[in-house]
């Protein structure tokens, strides 16, 4: 059975939505590099990838696309509302839902800390802008927590784990593969 695309290819067409020929774009999303590959879909893609830069924080995702030098990134949904506040003309063109967390608290060597409510005069990673910042403050308000109820030490969530290992914090959200390290 034909695709829809190959009827339109065989007109001499192109689909609705498929990008002209000799289209190049770079791509954050590492893992779909990886995903592409082992399925062998990348030789399907209708245009070309030129590079896959390692960009995972939001700060520099907006950056990436300030400079002009990425094209499609995945991130949470805060940078893209950041990217707009600040001109950066970011879209939000798919949303990706999850059954389970993305982030999961963790906590310093040798911490008391078992549940939300106990990070009352903790010093807790947050990274202002970034999805971790966005989880410490609704963990908080879900425990009936205000922020002056803790420390909320302003870090880049690539500085989480570091900060954890060393005690500079008592806890942080992380993700992974931060989390399996």
């Amino acid at each position: 059975m034909a695709r829809v695309e190959d009827a339109w290819l065989d007109e001499g067409r192109m689909p609705p939505g498929a990008p002209p020929p000799g289209t190049t774009s770079a791509i954050t999303v590492r893992t779909a590099k990886l995903q592409l590959a082992a399925s062998g879909l990348d030789k399907e893609l209708q245009f070309t990838v030129s590079q896959w830069p390692n960009l995972l924080a939001g700060p520099d995702i907006i950056q990436g696309f300030r400079a002009k030098s990425i094209d499609l990134a995945s991130n949470a949904g805060i940078p893209p509302i950041q990217a707009q506040t600040i001109g950066v003309g970011a879209k939000i063109v798919a949303v990706q839902v999850r059954n389970h967390p993305s982030f999961v608290f963790a906590t310093a060597p040798g911490s008391s800390v078992t549940r939300v409510e106990d990070f009352r005069g903790k010093k807790i990673g947050f990274s202002q802008g970034q999805a971790e910042g966005v989880v410490v403050l609704r963990a908080l308000k879900e425990a009936g927590l205000r922020n002056s109820d803790v420390e909320l030490v302003a870090l880049p969530s690539t500085q989480f784990l570091t900060a954890l290992q060393s005690k500079q914090v008592d806890v942080a959200p992380l993700g992974e593969p931060t989390l399996t390290k």
